[in-house]
């Protein structure tokens, strides 16, 4: 059941199976959002969100009549007031004097945000107000400059994680920036681990305190060629392949997908069959996969997106159903819930299409976009909360019921020895 209240839509899901959930979006920004007081652009156009400490940041474009680009930045937004500016067009390069950004990649979740910013003939990656790599920046222990970076740096307690090279094979890697300087943490010399040879491209990272998941390959010739990686203590491991038995023992799980999310440690990811998650203490373990009914769907789950994001124990993803429709979901554990899929509607709008970022989740709150078939698009904030179940409830109620008629009787038997009755002046009754 979907309620509009003061501009945050309540959906109310019930299971009498299972742990039913309450689940609030929010609308944080739509194409009719101005980006600030300053600018106000008549539309704007909203890519992927992530979650950042209770708010949505996301980056977004203006646009002024006649279709004429005008103005961009970062933002973010809980669905209260304004949006807040986090970056513009008005902002100076770190590193570069007297030069303004003209485009900004998406931002990270974490500490910053992290983000690639641009204009012409200038790239680089920054945190804040902070340069931490640019086209000055000397790749490290080689002689080369980096050329160019991966569009998805990621940010924690930890330092920025990131993608770049000098434009060849051999100068590719995968870095680390502390405030202290950038160091390597894997390149085309890193053992691959699952085969003899060494490593050749790198997807962008997620990185959660001092740890750094990413996917690698070490073919180009094949996507089966590649493995998920945890940078952890100071080493690097293998957490799976595409060749990694299913835990649930029918088969492999499949070609990996391009992205990882990371939470302490702990990746989920994507296959050709399911949603995974893997860690060092646990091994790998099964989110959700195809021998899986899909909630509020049709039949069993039959594809999954690339991209999944992880927090705490709750894995966030998208998922098609038997009819190949998709839809957004979280698996919490063991249960699979849904927050909305395509065709359905969010305040009178029909959803066309869904889109999530690694960084989606934090604890309960999932950001995403959707676009309508009006032709709007939107940023989202999910929040849902566990209810417990009828059973449970029941059983609560009954140890509560317990335990008053527990009190009450100890109560009486209290009194009673404290002010004893009077002897009876008439005869007991006797059965």
């Amino acid at each position: 059941m979907f309620r509009l209240l003061s501009g945050t839509t309540i959906v109310l899901l019930f299971s009498a199976a299972a742990q039913a959930d309450i689940i609030t979006l929010t609308k944080i920004a739509d194409r009719q959002t101005p980006l600030d007081q300053t600018h106000l652009v008549e539309s704007i156009n909203p890519h992927d969100p992530v979650m950042a400490a209770g708010s949505v940041v996301f980056n977004a474009e203006g646009g002024f009549p006649g279709g004429f680009s005008g103005w961009g930045g970062i933002y973010s937004g809980n669905g209260i007031g304004a949006l807040t500016v986090l970056h513009d067009y008005d902002d100076f390069i770190p590193g570069l004097p007297g030069q303004v950004f003209q485009s900004f990649g998406p931002p990270s979740r974490g500490v910053g945000p992290a983000f690639r910013g641009s204009r012409a003939g200038w790239v680089g990656i920054y945190r804040g107000n902070e340069k931490v790599a640019d086209l000055n920046t000397r790749i490290p222990g080689r002689t080369e400059n980096f050329t160019g970076f991966g569009s998805n740096p990621s940010s924690s307690s930890g330092g920025v994680a990131f993608t770049g090279s000098a434009g060849t094979i051999a100068s590719r890697g995968l870095f680390r920036w502390t405030g202290d300087g950038i160091s390597t943490l894997a390149d085309t010399s890193t053992p691959a681990l699952a085969v003899s040879g060494s490593l050749v491209s790198f997807r962008d990272p997620s990185s959660s305190l001092d740890t750094v998941a990413f996917v690698a390959n070490w073919s180009n010739s094949s996507d089966a060629a590649r493995g998920v990686y945890l940078h952890q203590n100071d080493q690097l491991h293998l957490l799976a392949t595409a060749s990694s038995p299913r835990p649930n023992g029918a088969g492999v799980i499949g070609t990996i997908g391009d992205w990882v999310s990371n939470s302490l440690g702990t990746v989920s990811f994507s296959t050709s069959f399911g949603v995974y998650k893997a860690d060092l203490a646990h091994g790998l373990q099964t989110v959700v996969d195809n021998t899986m009914d899909v909630p509020g769907g049709v039949g069993k789950f039959s594809a999954f997106s690339e991209t999944t994001s992880i927090s705490g124990d709750v894995v966030a993803f998208l998922g098609y159903d038997a009819l190949r429709n998709p839809g957004l979901y979280y698996a919490y554990g063991g249960t699979v819930h849904e927050v909305i899929s395509v065709g359905k509607s969010i305040a009178g709008a029909q959803v066309q299409q869904l889109n999530i970022t690694t960084g989606a989740i934090d604890g309960t709150d999932i950001a995403f976009r959707a676009a309508f078939t009006d032709g709007n698009t939107a940023i989202y904030k999910a929040t849902f909360t566990l209810v417990p179940e009828p059973a449970s409830m029941i059983s609560t109620g009954l140890g509560l019921a317990l335990t008053l008629a527990w009190y009450h009787r100890r109560r009486r038997t209290r009194r009673a020895r404290e002010n004893p009755e009077p002897p009876h002046s008439h005869p007991k009754s006797i059965a």
